[in-house]
């Protein structure tokens, strides 16, 4: 199938799917375009909103499956769908017999994310995670795939109250190392183990060759500004007073206090730190600040890629090489947002996370001490 080339017979369709039962239904001919968003780190995964023009409005009980589909030159055809998701009716206008008007589009996880258990919820020390949270999800009426998991709890963990079920699950899948609860494009809930995407190979590549659906112009941005070279912490109890500084001195890296010549710190009061003595709570300090130098100062690196809808979804792993740009990259795909009309306009959003490799300095003091 060839993605890059010209698309004869595109058509973007929206079927009615009933609720709960899943079952797909006829197509809703009055729905005249919308949009999608996916996105990684959202919420509800997947959202968007309808335009619809006929002589009814579109059931807001139920779901609505969006389907892609076109033919290639050589009359190769594919038909992928893109999302399921719940239709929230708003105003609409009536001409005579006709009625127009728009809706929000809001995937399945809108049923974990408006309800809640009202009172605080248990997950007992040994009680499975993964299994407590897929049997949330099919009580109230999800499809699931699940990857089981052997993992118990350590120890008891109580949720809030006014914590909404989409909450208590995806704090039960963190706990066991899984990836946030997500929808595939059918509506079924997927709760498996997290798998940063540029450990695997890329899905798609996006190249300057005509055949990958890429716009002319890509988007890159970072957050080399925004990182820190200098960590100040301050501890204090009523035995002592100790500050703990970590410095990147590298004159590799182009954010340390050698190459730029300024000092760019966090400060940070830490309300906790181990040790028996002011030495040994001081030496942990240390550890601490370097910890925290570390950890915030991974180069974040994104390309927003206009192009045609290409068969990608978040947190697939995607290759850019742009020979003419000089851009080669691989990163995850964090969103994607798709324009439902005729040529598939898509933006498609995708980072790379570069783990820092530095030298840090490391100093500490006793302010005072009892």
């Amino acid at each position: 199938m060839r993605w890059g080339g010209t698309r004869l017979h595109e058509k973007f369709e929206f079927r009615r799917v009933s609720w709960p039962s899943m079952a797909e239904g006829d197509e809703l001919w009055q729905i005249t375009g919308g949009n999608v968003s996916l996105g990684a780190f959202t919420d509800l995964k997947a959202s968007g909103s309808i335009d619809y023009k006929g002589a009814t409005v579109p059931d807001g009980g139920n779901l609505i499956r969006v389907y892609y589909s076109f033919s290639d030159e050589s009359g190769e055809s594919v038909t992928r769908p893109i999302c399921t998701c719940f239709v929230d009716l708003g105003d609409d206008t009536h001409t005579g017999s006709f009625v127009e008007g728009s809706a929000e589009l809001r995937s399945v996880l809108a049923v974990l994310a408006d309800d809640g258990p009202g009172k605080p919820y248990v997950a007992a020390a040994g009680a499975n995670p993964v299994s407590l949270a897929a049997d949330i999800a099919k009580s109230l009426g999800l499809r699931v795939n699940v990857t089981p998991s052997s993992y118990r709890l350590a120890g008891s963990h109580i949720c809030d109250p006014d914590e909404t079920w989409l909450g208590v699950v995806n704090w039960l899948l963190a706990a066991a190392g899984y990836s946030s609860v997500y929808p595939d494009a059918m509506g079924t809930v997927q709760m498996h183990p997290y798998v940063e995407p540029t450990k695997r190979s890329p899905s798609w590549w996006f190249r300057d060759d005509g055949e990958s659906a890429m716009k002319v112009s890509v988007t890159h941005s970072d957050n080399k500004s925004g990182i820190p070279n200098a960590v100040n912490l301050w501890y204090e109890d009523e035995t002592c007073g100790i500050a703990a500084k970590a410095v990147n001195t590298d004159d590799r890296s182009s954010a340390s206090t050698v190459v730029l010549g300024r000092t760019i710190s966090m400060r940070v009061e830490v309300d906790e730190i181990a040790g028996n003595s002011v030495s040994e709570k001081l030496a942990n300090l240390k550890q601490e600040a370097k910890k925290q130098l570390i950890d915030n100062s991974t180069l974040i690196e994104k390309l927003e890629i206009p192009c045609m809808y290409v068969p990608i979804e978040p947190n697939d792993c995607v290759g850019v090489e742009w020979e003419e740009a000089g851009i080669d990259f691989i990163g995850g795909c964090t969103a994607m947002d798709i324009t439902c009309a005729l040529g598939a306009a898509t933006v498609v959003k995708i980072r790379n996370l570069l783990p820092p490799d530095f030298e840090v300095t490391v100093s500490g003091e006793v302010s005072w001490s009892v």
